[in-house]
């Protein structure tokens, strides 16, 4: 009887890349006055929490690994981001990120392969189990191959925005859309 209940209480869930996704990529940058939301995130985010997906962002930063930048960088341009969004009404439940980089890494303790640099699942796998998501209800939706497959990875759809010669790259059956707003709209359809 509890895993009935314990399956009814399961989530849906919108893992969302960041940079190149919700906002224009600058790389390695830790100026968080230096964000540009990309111009579908704002309407596509409010749908999405509308219709009771959680958004989750899910992001690579080997800026950290390559001593571009540091954590409290990474921090301070994440936290502008995150009241940019909630000032629209829009609330990210949760933020995982990767400072990993197993080649390009010259700082001691982030040169290193990890579980949780995607294509490898392990940031989305720990928000699942951090907020109970049923993976077969949920999305990861990013710019770059590697989104999609640790989606595919942790049992998520993946989808693919913004770089359509990418999407040959990606595993067959991918869906593919020019931007995160017409991602939503099918995802919702």
């Amino acid at each position: 009887m509890s895993g009935w209940i314990t399956a009814l209480a399961l989530r849906k869930a919108l893992f969302l890349d960041r940079d190149g996704t919700l906002i224009e990529d600058v790389p390695y940058s830790e100026d968080p006055m230096a964000i540009t939301l990309l111009p579908t995130t704002i309407p596509a985010l409010k749908k999405a929490s509308l219709s009771g997906y959680l958004c989750i962002i899910v992001t690579n930063q080997s800026g950290i690994a390559r001593g571009l930048m540091t954590e409290s960088g990474f921090w301070a341009r994440q936290h502008r981001l995150l009241a940019m969004l909630l000032a629209q009404g829009i609330e990210i439940v949760d933020t995982l990120f990767c400072p990993h980089h197993p080649t390009a890494g010259v700082v001691p303790g982030y040169s290193q392969a990890c579980d949780c640099r995607k294509p490898n699942p392990g940031m989305l796998v720990t928000a699942i189990e951090r907020h109970g998501i049923d993976p077969a209800s949920s999305y990861m939706v990013g710019d770059k191959v590697s989104d999609v497959e640790a989606g595919q990875r942790a049992g998520v759809t993946g989808i693919l925005i913004e770089d359509r010669a990418a999407h040959a790259a990606c595993p067959p059956g991918t869906p593919y859309y020019p931007n995160i707003g017409q991602a939503v709209d099918a995802i919702l359809a």
